[in-house]
């Protein structure tokens, strides 16, 4: 009997050996990744119910399907071209020593488009002649979807070119392909496919509903890919098994055995749980709030459905949101959930709470992953403390079955698969790469797959982000997942947005939202249904009034804090810049003890450490001792999320919502006199007042009316028109109290309606066209749900091309201090320093280092084994001590290629020049903090 052809092509090499010496046969590899796609349909028919929803084709019908084009997956590895990448294999296996046909390029035209190629011109004819079909192009339309999303597995739509089959394949490849295509068809029998679908009915439903359900179809063969391209799968260099042997006998029982060991399969859910007595970590005394309350007993649609969440911060909408979660997954609406953060930070804050909870959704016994999701994540011991690693000779291993959460290493290596744990922590940006045109989205959007998505402070995007959620809730909700969208409050036209993007993933028509005026309010929207709930305050809660004041000069200001730090008051300053913020923290600096500096622009081991030194101040369980005389210099990395209480809270003029937001931190939880923490009663600290520091009201502003008195922070914040309209609606109230009811107010300022005055009228114009310029942007940066996973002229890109929020470019540098011939990282020194010695900066300002020195570059040397990849990707900037400044100081090229300083200080931050020059440049100033 002859041999088949398909056993002379390798599929996988061992990356240790060059020379190919260790290889996997390409037909058991390819039957490896269909093996993954049959035990996890197997194990999660959430997914196949999913898939078969989308594509409109039965469930028994569309899996051998599914799993045929999985194993269709690598046919451009047929290809002479591919095979010469190792030529002692091709000459080993085939006999060629000199390859003739185009040489190999992953560039150029990489062998997920050569498999496209022989499947257009050689598979596809095969299978109509195999089932005698006709319609031949419209079947082509329709198959062609599987192919694609197949041999997208690399993460990017495949190129369709002009190349030709016979510069990439021999006659020997093409009957190489034609024998494995045909053993294919007989393990996976998909000839009911043609038999079940009539045409002349089906056609138009399913061009249709195809390229819709192409997006994760293409995520499902990604994860396959990676799954059965893992070592689990040993290598077979010259065992000749038959293919249904091989799957039966080895491929199915290692896929079972890689899948578990990712921990990616789904875990029992649990019932609906009582919220006080099994779900929510609360005191015992704790009794729900109104909107814990609302939904604790809300309908749950047993459909797809949208929560809109408003209310004041710290009135529990995360725990709101957890009961909700906790209903929606018992009534199999879900399988887990992403909360999904504006900052690291945030984050971070959010995490613990979690974990505290999460695993009570599942039933006892069940093991499901938390994943903390970031680019700085595994800088955080809180997580990977956490993560569970199969190799029983791991190091340092510290899970145990009573662990307080858990996590796979295979979830945890690498963020693009972060989004496949049950349940996970992190920020929108992680949730926006799942459909913006970059390279892996479709592993992320199958992530979401089953997941109730939950985006907290929803108020703090801008256009370019807000257009980015508007596509994502739309592709959740065609992909049958749920979401909750909490804030403190949202403008009405934004709420509209929100619920009308998710509708057009539902294919319903946009509706209008009626209620204008209840706060707090909870919207609930599904398919055909709406409901605006206004939700009464919670009575239980601090009623202590907010009062506010306005001060326009800095130095009463200083006396007001000096007065309250006398009183023994914890006060907080929010700077809108990050050069404002270090000139009030240097001047208080000299002239009282117990003063920290909070900003973004620290290297990440400092702003732990800050983080985590302000949060012992300043939380909730913070006591009168801890709390007295302290003041605090930040930025607004400490008005969201974060759970800080101050007696004395002063704020640079900002966005109203913002100013609300900072508010939120004055007098948050109730304490005595001497500000302790307190379980009930009265707050016995006197008024809470919020300081606005801002320039004069006038009605006739001129065009510098804000960036005269707070010039650093002029490009911060763009619209002054509008910081003008929220000092102008403070100040006209009759009483200085900041209402109950913040949602008049918060419409009042961003109304299209409201008046603005001349001198600001450009301002205003302008920051209304940037908006519509940024979600232009964001509306070319984001997939086409309906077009489907096709590159079909249009962009795609890597992460960093396709950016989930705009801003100033930056470059991550590693700061080192260079001291005795030695490079020491700046912080605590432990097994992380260097990664934690690491800080963005603004690439105006740096845009290049210099070359190191001999000696430098011997004692980069001598450290590169501590660092990631070897220290490959690492900027390392060394750093001098500056006696005169008293900063460390390295030397740096900025935009122009000029030679210029930049400057480190533990308590300070980072420093650009011109930032201790007596002038600047207009175009230097920041326009945003890096949060």
């Amino acid at each position: 009997m002859t041999e088949k052809l398909y056993y002379k092509y390798w599929g996988k090499a061992s990356s240790d050996d060059e020379q190919g010496d260790s290889y996997h046969m390409l037909p058991y590899h390819c039957l490896d990744v269909a093996a993954v796609g049959s035990v996890l349909l197997d194990k999660n028919p959430y997914w196949l119910d999913q898939f078969s929803k989308l594509t409109g084709i039965d469930k028994a019908v569309l899996k051998p399907v599914l799993l045929f084009f999985l194993a269709m997956h690598d046919l451009g590895k047929f290809s002479e071209s591919f095979q010469n990448i190792i030529p002692k294999l091709l000459e080993e296996l085939q006999g060629i020593k000199y390859s003739k046909k185009q040489a190999y390029s992953k560039r150029v035209f990489a062998h997920d488009s050569i498999g496209f190629l022989v499947w257009k011109e050689c598979v596809f004819k095969q299978l109509i002649a195999n089932f005698q079909l006709d319609y031949v192009e419209d079947w082509r339309d329709l198959l062609n979807w599987f192919m694609e999303a197949s041999n997208g597995h690399h993460g990017l739509p495949i190129k369709q070119g002009k190349e030709y089959l016979n510069d990439f394949y021999n006659e020997n490849d093409k009957q190489a392909v034609a024998e494995f295509t045909k053993e294919c068809l007989e393990i996976f029998s998909i000839k009911e496919l043609f038999d079940s679908t009539d045409l002349n009915v089906s056609y138009d439903i399913l061009c249709e509903q195809l390229p819709k359900a192409s997006w994760v179809l293409t995520g499902f063969y990604v994860l396959c890919d990676w799954i059965g391209s893992g070592k689990k799968f040993k290598y077979n260099n010259d065992q000749k098994i038959k293919l249904k042997k091989y799957w039966d006998d080895i491929a199915l029982k290692v896929a079972e055995e890689a899948i578990s060991e990712a921990g990616i399969l789904p875990c029992q859910i649990n019932a609906e749980l009582d919220p006080l007595s099994q779900l929510l970590d609360l005191p015992e005394c704790a009794e729900l709030t109104p909107l814990q309350n609302l939904a604790k007993t809300i309908e749950i649609r047993q459909a797809p459905q949208l929560f809109i969440i408003e209310d004041e911060t710290g009135a529990g909408k995360t725990e709101a949101s957890l009961i909700l979660l906790n209903r929606l997954m018992a009534k199999g609406l879900a399988q887990g959930f992403y909360i999904a953060l504006p900052t690291m930070a945030t984050a971070d804050g959010i995490y613990p709470r979690v974990q505290k909870t999460y695993d009570k959704l599942y039933k006892e016994g069940e093991k499901p992953s938390l994943v903390l999701s970031h680019s700085s994540a595994k800088l955080s011991d809180k997580f990977t403390d956490t993560i569970l690693y199969f190799d029983k000779n791991t190091i340092g291993q510290k899970y145990s079955d009573d662990a307080q959460s858990r996590c796979q290493a295979w979830l945890a290596d690498n963020r693009k698969k972060s989004l496949l744990a049950h349940v996970g922590v992190g920020t929108i940006d992680q949730t926006f790469l799942a459909v913006l045109k970059v390279k892996y989205q479709s592993l992320r959007l199958i992530g979401l797959l089953g997941k109730v998505l939950v985006i907290d402070e929803a108020h703090a995007y801008d256009a370019y982000m807000g257009k980015e959620l508007e596509v994502l809730l739309e592709v959740h909700a065609a992909l049958g997942g749920s979401a909750i969208v909490m804030s403190a409050t949202l403008p009405l036209n934004i709420r509209e947005k929100l619920a009308n993007a998710f509708l057009k993933g539902l294919e319903r028509k946009g509706c209008r939202l009626d209620e204008q005026n209840a706060y707090p309010l909870l919207t609930h929207i599904a398919a055909d249904y709406k409901n605006e709930i206004p939700c009464p305050n919670n009575s239980k809660r601090r009623q202590k009034a907010t009062n506010y004041q306005f001060i326009h000069d800095e130095q009463q200001i200083n006396q007001l804090i000096k007065a309250s730090l006398e009183q023994g008051q914890c006060v907080c300053w929010i700077r809108n810049s990050v050069k404002d913020a270090k000139s009030s923290y240097q001047y208080w600096q000299t002239r009282h003890e117990k003063v920290d500096l909070f900003h973004a622009r620290f290297v990440l081991s400092d702003r732990l450490t800050i983080q985590e030194k302000i949060l012992c101040a300043f939380d909730k369980k913070s006591t009168g001792d801890q709390r007295k005389g302290r003041l605090l210099i930040a930025t607004q990395v400490v008005e969201q999320s974060l759970d800080l209480d101050f007696d004395v809270m002063i704020t640079d003029l900002a966005p109203i919502d913002l100013m609300l937001q900072r508010a939120g931190r004055l007098h948050r939880h109730v304490r005595d006199q001497y500000g302790s923490f307190k379980r009930t009663g009265e707050d016995e600290r006197s008024e809470a007042v919020l300081t606005i520091f801002c320039p004069e009201y006038t009605d006739n502003p001129t065009a510098d009316w804000y960036s005269a008195k707070l010039p650093n922070a002029k490009k911060v914040y763009k619209n002054h028109a509008r910081l003008w309209v929220g000092q102008k609606e403070l100040a006209e109230m009759e009483t200085r109290q900041i209402p109950k009811n913040i949602r008049p107010l918060i419409e009042a300022v961003y109304s299209d309606r409201c008046p603005i005055p001349k001198g600001l009228e450009t301002t205003d114009t302008k920051a209304a066209g940037d908006a519509n310029a940024e979600r232009s942007h964001a509306g070319f940066n984001t997939i086409d749900f309906e077009t489907g996973y096709t590159l079909n002229g249009q962009v795609w890109a890597e992460d960093l091309d396709m950016p989930t929020r705009l801003g100033d470019e930056t470059l991550t540098l590693a700061l080192a201090k260079w001291e005795d011939g030695q490079l020491q990282p700046f912080g605590k020194p432990d097994k992380q320093s260097w990664q934690k010695t690491e800080i963005r900066a603004l690439a105006k300002n740096v845009s290049e280092l210099l070359s190191l020195t001999k000696a430098q570059q011997q004692a980069f040397d001598a450290i590169k084994v501590q660092l990631p990849s070897q220290g490959k990707w690492v900027n390392i900037l060394p750093m001098l001590w500056n006696d005169e400044k008293e900063l460390w100081q390295g030397m740096v090229l900025n935009n122009k290629k000029q030679e210029t300083p930049i400057f480190y200080h533990p308590q300070l931050g980072l420093i650009y020049a011109y930032e201790i020059e007596q002038t600047q440049q207009d175009e230097q100033l920041e326009t945003e903090e890096i949060l």
